[in-house]
C-alpha cells in the first residue's frame, strides 16, 4: 500500500539553473521568505525557524535554458523545506523551472511561440 502525502508546494526563486547546477545553494540561501500556504514567517524575529531544512531531491530539467540555446539535459537537486505551523512541504526551484513540468520555461515558451 502505498503512503499518503501531504500536501505541496512548489517555490521558485532567482538563482539560475546553470549557477544551481554548478553548486547547490546552502539551507539559509534560497529558504522562502514565508510558508507558501499559510504565510507564516521563515525567520521570525526572536522566535524559531518556521521553515525547517527538509532535504533535497532530484529533478530533471530538459530543454534549452535560455531563448536560441542548444537543448539539455540537467540533473540538479532541489532543497524542500517544511513549515512548523501548517505542515506543508515547500521544494524550491530555479528561477527556469515550472512547477509539475519537465522542460523548462525557455522550451515551453518556445513550443508555445512555434504553436501560435
Amino acid at each position: 500500500m502505498r503512503e499518503k502525502r501531504g500536501p505541496q508546494e512548489v517555490v521558485r526563486t532567482r538563482v539560475g539553473v546553470k549557477s544551481w547546477a554548478a553548486q547547490l545553494p546552502s539551507v539559509s540561501a534560497v529558504r522562502p521568505a514565508s510558508c507558501a500556504a499559510c504565510g507564516a514567517a521563515s525567520r521570525p524575529v526572536g522566535g524559531p525557524l518556521g521553515l525547517h531544512g527538509h532535504g533535497s531531491r532530484s529533478r530533471q530539467v530538459r530543454g534549452p535554458l535560455e531563448v536560441g540555446a542548444s537543448p539539455v539535459l540537467v540533473e540538479l537537486r532541489v532543497r524542500r523545506y517544511r513549515c512548523r505551523r501548517c505542515g506543508v512541504s515547500q521544494t524550491v526551484v530555479p528561477s527556469q523551472v515550472l512547477a509539475r513540468k519537465l522542460y523548462s520555461l525557455a522550451a515551453v515558451a518556445w513550443a508555445l511561440a512555434l504553436w501560435g
